[in-house]
């Protein structure tokens, strides 16, 4: 489901914006039966300094994750196995971190995303250094199958297949 709530001003031409979905929810059945829902928004104002939060959880048979970043100073993963007991804090290994400074989540941002090799960025590097990466870019296609999926779901108002997408080769 796609949506905009919120209209815009005019572009300094005086003609309008083209809307823009501003939320989304899609909701995703996995092969071995499980679901998962993503919701995403543009209009949840938080009180931090950049007026968002980032809120993720992850529920399985094994655990659970959540991930917690406030674009100020916070950046944490907490979470459990099952039989550990309580959610407590989990480090976050040296080796995720790189040399991305920790002190400030937009300095990590900027840190991780134009001086390490994530992303986009590593895909651009392994086509610059003809090396292979990973994700790859047939992942990354067949990633596009899914956001495809969920395009022509909300645009027909019903479940859509992943195998109903055809894959571009």
């Amino acid at each position: 489901m796609l949506g905009y709530h919120v209209s815009r001003e005019p572009r300094p031409d005086g003609q309008s914006y083209k809307p823009a979905d501003d939320s989304a929810v899609m909701m995703l059945e996995f092969e071995n039966g499980a679901r998962g829902v993503l919701h995403v928004s543009s209009l949840a104002y938080e009180e931090t300094p950049f007026g968002q939060t980032h809120h993720m959880e992850f529920h399985g048979r094994g655990g659970t994750l959540y991930s917690f970043t406030d674009w100020d100073k916070t950046q944490s993963v907490s979470g459990a196995r099952d039989g550990e007991g309580a959610i407590h804090d989990l480090p976050i290994p040296d080796h995720i971190w790189g040399t991305a400074r920790r002190d400030f989540v937009p300095h990590t941002y900027k840190d991780v995303f134009r001086d390490q090799d994530f992303m986009a960025r590593g895909f651009v590097s392994a086509i610059a250094n003809n090396t292979s990466v990973e994700p790859s870019f047939r992942d990354g296609a067949r990633i596009q199958r899914y956001l495809e999926a969920a395009l022509l779901s909300a645009q027909e108002g019903r479940r859509v297949e992943v195998n109903e997408i055809q894959a571009k080769e």
